[in-house]
C-alpha cells in the first residue's frame, strides 16, 4: 500500500545485499521508480541519486510530477531509461528480501 504522500523510490539492481525488487512502488499516478547504476553502499554517494533528491525536494508536492531525465541532457552520466519499470511488470522479491 502507498503512502498518501508522492513517493520516488530509487534502487539499484547491483545491490548484493537488498533485492532490487523489493524496492519497487506499485504502478501509481504518484508514484515512480528510479534506477541508479549504483551498488547498495554506493547508492547514497552517486550523483544521479543527489540530481534526483534535489529535483524531488524543490518540488511543491501539491503540483508533484514524476521526474524527468531529460530535463538534466548535460548531465554527464546518462540515467538509466528501462520502459519495462515503467508499467511494473516486476515480479515480487523473493520474501526473504523484503525488510
Amino acid at each position: 500500500q502507498l503512502p498518501g504522500v508522492p513517493t520516488t523510490s530509487l534502487y539499484t539492481r547491483k545491490d548484493g545485499w537488498v533485492d532490487w525488487r523489493a524496492c519497487i512502488n506499485p504502478n501509481h499516478a504518484r508514484a515512480e521508480n528510479i534506477e541508479i547504476p549504483a551498488s547498495h553502499c554506493g547508492l547514497i554517494y552517486h550523483p544521479q541519486s543527489f540530481l534526483v533528491i534535489a529535483d524531488r525536494l524543490a518540488q511543491n508536492p501539491s503540483q508533484w510530477k514524476k521526474f524527468r531525465s531529460e530535463k538534466y541532457t548535460e548531465f554527464p552520466v546518462p540515467f538509466i531509461e528501462d520502459p519495462a519499470h515503467k508499467d511494473l511488470n516486476v515480479p515480487k522479491a523473493p520474501r526473504a528480501a523484503r525488510m
